[in-house]
């Protein structure tokens, strides 16, 4: 089913925002609980299923300039702040000074938000929604879905953002999700009865009252009894009825889809997925591969555990310490877990999670050697490099086509990358470039 490939990609969305494994799950089954308390129909329940699902499928919009201002780590800031009330200034000031500590600045760091926090969470918000509901287009949601997506940084009064949406207003489904989430986030931080009291206080200004009073009957048992279940299983067991698995064409459209979330994490990789995927479906066909579907989503999908990494090291000039560089390593790692939790994705773990492996073995984050390694694994191998030789990064400009293809083509007889991936790839490469040359397109289209 579709629920079951959303509920797996969720897993990256927890990386995005250092919470552990399974949160977005436990929020959505929170959700489906208060909203069946409320009576809601089993349309509304289906669209509080994927809005809790994609909630956080728009964080990684602003992870640059959130990494600018409070220090590099945009995944402890998106944490820091996940719990608390963005209309008290209490709360926010033990927030920013918490962050500040990690910045070396705490006085900085507050200074610089009252300065000019208010304006960047007015962005950060507007980014947000635009991105998540974008995206969520793309993967084919409702409407319901769709406008519930825009409003996840709202408030029941109006005090959110972007656009101040109050009471009524908003959709049933992110009013739930509002109460859902933040009280999860303060059920990881301080505990059940925490998580209790706050949703008590706020009720009637951050929360929709009635939303509250159903949190207030139903969620203590719901919380205490996910200590006790498989959170997985019950999220897939309540999937919306009568879905039937996702055609090859939707599939697509999915994983291009949190292809973007992932890109989204660096100002240095925007389109990155699709160029990779691009490039490795073309080299596919070269080296004639039957079937290139797999290979297309696992190009759109590699780098999805990439977004566990802050992203102040992603963007860092200089060279990167020991812990820093073992978290760059362990991307492919999490991309393969993401995926082997999906039946209809499980083929592409072991293509996606091996695209930073070499043929010498000098790879990770298993160290394969080229034996170990599939031919579509190979192609995706190469083609991810050449892409990343193409583009801008902190410590040197893109390389011209002619000078990225040479050093490809260098470490190829150095043993690192299978030669006839990279002829496939170059050729790929070539093949791409002449069809953009071919298309009449105007400056501003070319730059969209």
């Amino acid at each position: 089913k579709l629920a079951e490939v959303i509920a797996a990609l969720s897993l990256a969305t927890d990386l995005a925002n250092d919470n552990p494994p399974e949160t977005t799950l436990r929020i959505c089954l929170v959700s489906l609980e208060l909203g069946r308390g409320m009576g809601l129909s089993e349309s509304d329940l289906a669209d509080v299923y994927y809005a809790s699902l994609l909630r956080f499928i728009g964080c990684t919009a602003y992870a640059p300039e959130e990494a600018r201002q409070f220090g590099g780590d945009d995944n402890a800031v998106r944490k820091t702040f996940a719990p608390v009330d963005m209309d008290s200034l209490a709360e926010l000031t033990a927030a920013v000074s918490k962050l500040g500590r990690g910045a070396g600045s705490r006085l900085g760091a507050l200074v610089q938000f009252i300065a000019r926090g208010r304006m960047s969470y007015a962005h950060f918000t507007s980014a947000n929604c635009e991105v998540a509901a974008l995206l969520g287009a793309k993967i084919g949601m409702t409407p319901g879905v769709l406008r519930s997506l825009e409003q996840v940084h709202e408030r029941w009064d109006g005090r959110g953002g972007p656009r101040k949406t109050s009471k009524d207003r908003l959709t049933l489904a992110v009013r739930i999700l509002h109460v859902a989430s933040t009280a999860e986030a303060v059920r990881l931080l301080a505990g059940t009865e925490a998580a209790c009291e706050m949703i008590r206080r706020r009720s009637g200004g951050q929360f929709d009252p009635g939303v509250a009073e159903s949190f207030r009957r139903f969620g203590r048992d719901v919380l205490e009894r996910m200590e006790q279940i498989s959170v997985w299983d019950e999220v897939i067991r309540r999937a919306p009825a009568g879905e039937s698995s996702p055609a090859p064409a939707h599939l697509r459209e999915v994983a291009a889809a949190f292809g973007s979330f992932a890109d989204l994490k660096s100002s240095y990789t925007a389109g990155r997925s699709t160029g990779v995927e691009i490039l490795a479906e073309e080299a596919g066909r070269l080296m004639g591969l039957k079937d290139t579907q797999p290979l297309a989503l696992a190009a759109y999908l590699a780098d999805l555990g990439m977004v566990s990494v802050p992203t102040g090291v992603l963007e860092k000039k200089g060279r990167l310490s020991t812990a820093e560089w073992e978290r760059v390593r362990l991307h492919p790692y999490y991309t393969e877990r993401i995926l082997t939790r999906s039946p209809i994705l499980a083929p592409l773990a072991a293509i996606a999670g091996m695209h930073q492996e070499r043929q010498d073995g000098s790879g990770y984050h298993r160290g394969a050697l080229g034996g170990q390694i599939s031919v579509p694994a190979r192609i995706l191998a190469a083609a991810d490099t050449y892409h990343a030789l193409r583009e801008e990064r902190p410590w040197r400009s893109a390389l011209p086509a002619d000078q990225a293809a040479r050093e490809l083509e260098q470490a190829a007889r150095a043993g690192k990358f299978d030669p006839a991936a990279v002829e496939a790839v170059l050729s790929a490469a070539g093949n791409v470039r002449r069809l953009q040359r071919r298309q009449i397109l105007s400056d501003r289209e070319r730059e969209v």
